[in-house]
């Protein structure tokens, strides 16, 4: 995977340059919070952050509520074709500007890249054995396969945060988010029709992204916690559908390993719903092309570390890396389950 090749070259390069680190760090590696966390953090008056953001995301087994089915279970339920692999990939561009101490505004744009994989099966009928690997692997093999993706502009989050507390040991501000509608929810397969609503680059609405995150500090340690939401602010977008609603909470801990580095570990839970409405004389032929089969409840849990340079001449540069497992899950419907997620970013600030 070309993400744990990026992060081996990041961690040697942030070895090599920090050999010199003092012990007591001029800014702590710990009060940012895990790579995955969005709107952690707020800056001072004037300061500046430009920052980048990559997320990578790969699905490979199909669920139908918590627990694992055959390819031969999805065809049965009348669907033709199947997928046996999907990646997603986030490239976000994060750039924070403080008004004054208390308000810091952040604008982030993204670009969006996504592959699947697909089997389109013939002469499979619905009297199939579930059970019968061996005649599985057999009619798998009249199959017809193929791959198609897309990529481009996905939605531009603009956010103001507000600090509400702020002490040496514990600092809580909240965030009013809106997700404008950049990215297009009008991309079509090589037969011209409109591929999987997972496919398409963003929501197609305006959306309202609220939260509020508390973090603390003692010595070598912190901790936090955040609350979200997003919803449409609009009703179905030009294609006929909206999203659900999405909640989330995180909360993680840090150690402050040495000056420059911390280990953290993170669980989060999120609940969304399923997709309303769907495309006009729209066919479903994979469970990706049903409304139904989008949404759930998922429990994930984290481990990362987080890079700060303390001096020379890249003194100021920030890096996160984390990786992400499910450890609970339950999908509406029947879809293609989230193996893991790797969260990479990179920041300076700068006045």
């Amino acid at each position: 995977m070309t993400s744990i090749k990026l992060f081996v070259v990041l961690t040697l390069w942030l070895l090599s340059c920090l050999v010199a680190a003092h012990d007591m760090p001029t800014f702590r590696p710990e009060s940012h919070a895990p790579s995955g966390i969005m709107g952690d953090h707020m800056h001072k008056k004037g300061e500046w952050m430009i920052g980048y953001r990559f997320s990578s995301e790969k699905y490979e087994q199909y669920y139908s509520g918590s627990k694992k089915i055959s390819l031969a279970s999805v065809v049965n339920s009348g669907y033709q074709m199947t997928a046996s692999e999907m990646t997603m990939e986030m490239h976000m561009l994060d750039i924070m500007y403080a008004v004054n101490d208390d308000l810091t505004l952040m604008l982030m744009p993204m670009y969006m890249t996504m592959d699947m994989n697909m089997t389109m099966h013939m002469g499979m009928g619905m009297d199939m054995d579930m059970d019968m690997d061996m005649d599985m692997d057999m009619d798998m093999d009249m199959g017809m396969y193929h791959s198609h993706g897309t990529s481009g502009l996905g939605d531009t989050i603009i956010s103001a945060l507000y600090r509400v507390q702020n002490s040496d040991t514990n600092q809580t501000h909240i965030s009013l988010g809106l997700s404008a509608p950049t990215g297009s929810v009008t991309k079509k397969n090589s037969r011209g029709k409109l591929t999987h609503y997972d496919m398409q680059l963003g929501s197609g609405t305006w959306d309202f992204l609220p939260s509020i995150t508390h973090t603390g500090y003692s010595g070598r340690l912190s901790w936090g916690g955040q609350l979200q939401y997003r919803t449409a602010l609009e009703g179905r977008n030009e294609s006929g559908y909206s999203l659900g609603d999405v909640f989330q909470v995180s909360a993680w801990a840090a150690w402050r390993l040495r000056a420059w580095m911390s280990l953290s570990s993170r669980i989060n839970y999120s609940d969304s719903s399923r997709i309303d409405g769907a495309y006009p004389n729209f066919m479903a032929t994979s469970p990706s092309d049903h409304t139904d089969n989008y949404g759930g409840e998922f429990t994930t849990f984290g481990i990362g570390a987080n890079f700060a340079v303390q001096n020379g001449s890249f003194a100021g540069i920030r890096i996160g890396i984390e990786w992400e497992e499910l450890i609970d899950e339950h999908y509406n419907g029947i879809q293609l389950g989230r193996s893991d997620r790797l969260n990479l970013n990179i920041s300076y600030s700068l006045k």
